[in-house]
């Protein structure tokens, strides 16, 4: 059955010993949040539990030289317990969203909570808590489905705190994600208790200040942090306030840029507008290594009355970030049709190679949108177009098993190239096979395509033939084979690897005013 209650797993701290900071942890079931709350508090990682509707742990620590008590709620993700979920926002103080690299569903779903938490505190009126995006069982990256890029990307539009690659199982990053957690909340404490006063005008309440506080780094820095707190909760009131008293919009005061750069992530377009007249740098970059624009940032949230706007004010089509390449690969990568099409428009380049994915055509059909790829086709994107380990577009839809665009870009011209080998995916028909794709096998194999029986390198090191038994062969696999009693046909290989599995860990924003 499932466990009920507020089980304290360690030692209670007494009245006024020490500070007590409460986190909440959601995502999907079976992600792991059980497993990592448990690694963290009682250094113990297990395998199998019965699932949690609601259970609290304790536990005691020391960070940066103060000490203060941790109580982790661990919550369900069954829908049956869907109402008592905004109970649970009401009682954090930050919140630790965990999905698992392994399962795309469980990331596709983060947006639903992290929505959640912004619904029910504006709601009641709370200010943003601090957040920390995990994509956790790195351990195992053979079965990645979601790239350490994705994540990133995920976190930089959400415009959470953290994000964090974690092992449960290994321990790895496990006390690094509720550390900082536990970082940005005291530094978010410590600036509500330096906020700028109101006091009543003839024209309405006025912020006021010490005098000279424009003058001292730390005063310009203070202005800049709430001015990029009142943009990032939409307050065109205090925005303007801020602005007025002296806060400088071209300051970045965390990891993911400058006021403008969270304006044109939201869709903001009114606060765009303002921060444009008061001089915000069309074409800053963000200070995390990246470097993304304020147009890459409207482009792969599809807004695109923004998206205009910076354009109209001088955004530059080509500036490219090694996280996002330039607006046309963001906005591809997110299957935004109407934003690739406007690009397109204006004379944004469909062959220019860069970001994760290498090219925009690549982007969409990883993505899987039928609409962009055609759309890119269309504006002059190159059909046989590889990247540096050689995939083609076709490569990538093969490899995610979107139908649509393998039939599209089958139709296109890609047939020609469709037995091209990359090294990391093969042929088109290893990347559809080796991840289970059973209908995108037939619809290869109907195209004519092959099988690869070379070695192929992975990280560095040979990926040998697998022989398997016909007891053990998924059906996609069987398609490949000539016959079902073939047991000595080569060309069978492990999951193709997804991503990244370096020790990636990003903080995207050290505190939020």
């Amino acid at each position: 059955m499932p466990r009920r209650g507020r089980a304290t797993r360690s030692a209670k701290s007494g009245p006024g010993s020490m500070l007590l900071h409460k986190l909440v942890m959601f995502g999907d079931g079976g992600v792991g949040k059980t497993a990592l709350v448990i690694q963290f508090c009682l250094q113990d990682f297990v395998e199998k539990y019965e699932p949690t509707v609601e259970d609290s742990y304790r536990k005691s620590v020391h960070i940066d030289g103060a000490s203060c008590m941790l109580e982790v709620l661990d919550t369900s993700s069954d829908e049956q317990y869907a109402a008592i979920r905004d109970d649970w926002v009401r009682e954090g103080e930050a919140f630790l969203l965990v999905y698992s690299i392994t399962s795309r569903s469980s990331f596709s779903r983060v947006k639903l909570f992290h929505d959640r938490i912004l619904r029910v505190q504006a709601a009641t009126g709370c200010e943003p808590s601090p957040i920390c995006l995990i994509g956790n069982k790195r351990d195992r990256i053979s079965e990645r489905e979601v790239t350490t890029t994705e994540g990133l990307n995920l976190a930089l539009g959400l415009g959470v705190d953290y994000f964090v690659e974690c092992s449960a199982k290994n321990n790895v990053n496990v006390e690094n994600a509720f550390f900082d957690l536990v970082r940005v909340l005291r530094v978010q404490g410590e600036i509500k208790k330096r906020r700028y006063e109101k006091k009543p005008g003839l024209f309405g309440s006025q912020l006021t200040m010490p005098s000279g506080e424009n003058d001292l780094d730390s005063g310009g820095d203070k202005l800049a942090r709430c001015l990029l707190h009142a943009v990032r909760t939409n307050n065109v009131k205090e925005a303007v306030e801020f602005l007025n008293a002296g806060a400088d919009p071209n300051t970045q005061p965390t990891l993911s840029g400058s006021a403008l750069h969270a304006a044109a992530a939201f869709g903001y377009l009114g606060l765009t507008n303002i921060l444009l007249k008061r001089g915000a740098r069309v074409n800053a970059t963000a200070a995390h290594e990246s470097g993304t624009s304020p147009l890459q940032d409207a482009a792969i949230g599809g807004h695109l009355e923004v998206l205009k706007l910076l354009l109209h004010h001088g955004a530059r089509l080509d500036q490219e970030s090694t996280l996002r390449g330039t607006a046309l690969h963001a906005a591809a990568s997110r299957g935004h049709t109407q934003v690739v099409e406007y690009l397109l428009k204006q004379g944004a380049d469909a062959t220019k190679r860069g970001g994760p994915y290498e090219f925009a055509l690549h982007a969409g059909a990883w993505y899987g949108s039928e609409s962009v790829v055609t759309s890119l086709l269309n504006g002059g994107a190159d059909i046989g177009a590889e990247t540096a380990d050689g995939c083609t577009a076709l490569h990538m839809s093969a490899f995610t098993g979107s139908l649509g665009v393998i039939e599209i870009l089958l139709d296109r011209g890609a047939r020609r190239m469709m037995n091209a080998v990359s090294e990391k995916f093969g042929t088109v028909l290893d990347a559809a096979g080796d991840n289970g794709h059973f209908e995108a096998v037939k619809i290869l194999l109907e195209a004519g395509a092959k099988t690869h029986f070379g070695d192929r390198e992975r990280d560095g090191h040979a990926v040998k033939p697998t022989i398997l038994d016909p007891e053990q062969r998924a059906p996609s696999k069987l398609a490949m084979l000539p016959s079902d009693t073939d047991t000595h046909i080569e060309g069978l290989y492990d999951a193709v690897e997804g991503g990244d599995g370096g020790n990636h860990q990003l903080v995207l924003a050290k505190c939020r005013p």
